[in-house]
């Protein structure tokens, strides 16, 4: 019997150019990349001016429907929208995050260059 795997949970602040905190509506995506095999994404609308989720509340949870191997480098985007598309993605806006062996919630600050 195999056990489930735990996501890597998330939550915290998403800052524009300058530190302007990111409107409510945009949205912080997460995707792994398991060199160019399956792509997966994960997405959380901002719903409170500069943060998405919260410490005591919903969260963005990354994995735990796929194996992600420890230390796979998971990306985050700030953006208008869910990213759909590798063409889609900006060199702006964006986070390296490694996936954990032992997953546990983390509080993070994304911040566009």
């Amino acid at each position: 019997m195999t056990l489930p795997q735990f996501p890597n949970v998330f939550y915290g602040s998403a800052l524009l150019h300058g530190g302007t905190p990111a409107p409510a509506g945009m949205t912080v995506t997460a995707v792994i990349s398991r060199f160019n095999a399956d792509e997966r994404h994960y997405a959380l609308t901002i719903t409170h001016q500069g943060l998405f989720g919260s410490g005591h509340g919903l969260k963005l949870k990354v994995g735990g429907d796929s194996d992600i191997p420890h230390l796979t480098v998971i990306e985050f985007f700030i953006t208008d929208r869910p990213l759909e598309m590798e063409t889609e993605r900006s060199p702006a806006g964006h986070a390296h995050f490694y996936a954990d062996a032992n997953p546990h919630v983390t509080r993070i600050v994304l911040c566009q260059d």
